[in-house]
């Protein structure tokens, strides 16, 4: 009779111990289930954003998946936008790099020239692109045709200096010149995006109700270098 009590205690214990087992697994799955859910629905909306963004520019794959790369959980357009320009940035200061090493293995005066103004010209291309970054981070709705206008001449006068860049090989000889136009083809195409967006900025902002009132930003203060459009490359 002691052994049967001691084996009906054992099997109530261990019937305990599989229900709380599975009580632990089946909360563990619906938390998870959860998390997994939650998180998806912030990917959905954040690649929805990011398309949106995206949908009025000439290079949408480059568009989408530079943006998906270090904006992947942002859903504000204006947000969105100035990851663009960064990127953007963060690229021709790549390319300046690259320049520099070009210039060291050329041979010709003409390239190594060509190579210098295209060092002088991008730097004016990221200035530019900076100063649609801090204008875009005031962005006042109620003064939105001046802030607009104001990217437009700024991304504009960008891609006008990568060009111009690439203009300069024109009669060079060696591959520096077409390596120059790959290493800007992404810059090129994200600054061409900026600036559609830009063109579609107040109805990607519309939305986000801004609130009036924000000081209007000066234009970033030169020292009144400027490239210098009489200086003919060799």
């Amino acid at each position: 009779a002691q052994n049967k009590k001691k084996k009906m205690l054992l099997i109530g214990v261990s019937a305990l111990i599989l229900v709380a087992m599975v009580v632990a697994v089946t909360v563990g799955v619906t938390l998870s289930s959860r998390k997994a859910g939650k998180s998806d629905g912030q990917t959905s909306t954040s690649t929805k954003a990011i398309q949106a963004v995206c949908q009025p520019t000439d290079y949408k794959q480059t568009c989408e998946e530079s943006l998906s790369s270090v904006a992947s959980n942002v859903t504000d357009p204006k947000e969105l936008i100035k990851a663009g320009f960064q990127l953007a940035m963060g690229k021709l200061r790549d390319v300046i790099k690259n320049s520099t090493t070009l210039k060291e293995l050329a041979k010709d005066p003409s390239t190594s020239q060509a190579l210098e103004n295209c060092k002088e010209l991008l730097e004016y291309s990221i200035d530019d692109l900076g100063n649609s970054f801090d204008r875009l981070g005031a962005f006042d709705m109620t003064k939105i045709d001046e802030y607009v206008e104001d990217l437009k001449v700024w991304l504009s006068a960008s891609m006008t200096y990568e060009q111009t860049c690439l203009d300069g090989f024109e009669n060079t000889t060696g591959d520096a010149g077409e390596k120059m136009k790959q290493f800007l083809k992404t810059s090129q195409e994200l600054t061409n995006n900026g600036l559609a967006m830009v063109n579609e900025v107040s109805t990607l902002l519309g939305p986000l109700n801004l609130k009036p009132g924000r000081r209007l930003l000066a234009a970033a203060p030169t020292d009144g270098k400027r490239f210098d459009r009489s200086k003919k490359i060799p």
